[in-house]
């Protein structure tokens, strides 16, 4: 019902999208990711009180599944909540020791929302050890590394994020690890 209704969410059925999502509460009311992904539909439609309202409930809703913590944790990190978010991670790790997406979803909520940069560097160095092509987790590394003016340690994770995926989000990732390690060594740019 869930991978049907965002199936449906892609094909701009809305309705037949929520139809799925209400059958979904109803049998797993625990699910917070189909309140998330409800609200969104709402608020896309411009249904903005319905959506306040399922975003509401997710966050306030016990749940104790991998997905509907991770789901939450995301929309803590994206609502500028990196504590919270932090707490749904580590629920995560609890039950999935090696949840890739967990990690990577930690790592930000460590660097980008409490500034805790060598912490974050950590967790993703272990993702990269479970997943060496998590490119994804290189690329973020070398940027964290560039922020503490690690410049060699950041361009070896450039060079290994391009070598393993030249794709254009990761060239972009290590454009932005080459831009900030330029503003101590010009000739970066």
């Amino acid at each position: 019902l869930i991978n049907r209704a965002l199936a449906f969410r892609d094909l701009d059925k809305k309705a037949n999208a929520i139809t799925d999502l209400n059958r979904v509460i109803e049998l797993w009311p625990t699910h917070t990711r189909s309140y998330f992904i409800r609200a969104e539909l709402y608020a896309r439609s411009g249904e903005i009180e319905l959506a306040k309202k399922d975003r509401a409930k997710a966050f306030a809703t016990e749940t104790s599944d991998p997905v509907s913590l991770l789901s939450r944790g995301v929309a803590y990190l994206e609502s500028g909540r990196p504590k919270e978010a932090i707490q749904d991670f580590d629920a995560v790790l609890a039950l999935e020791p090696k949840s890739r997406d967990a990690r990577l979803n930690k790592s930000a909520a460590l660097a980008d929302g409490l500034n805790q940069l060598e912490e974050a560097i950590k967790i993703l160095g272990e993702v990269i050890e479970d997943y060496p092509n998590c490119t994804q987790a290189i690329a973020g590394r070398g940027v964290y590394r560039a922020r503490l003016h690690q410049r060699a340690e950041a361009h070896a994770d450039a060079k290994l994020a391009l070598k393993t995926d030249p794709t254009p989000f990761i060239r972009y990732q290590v454009a932005g690890i080459y831009a900030l390690t330029s503003v101590k060594h010009p000739e970066d740019v």
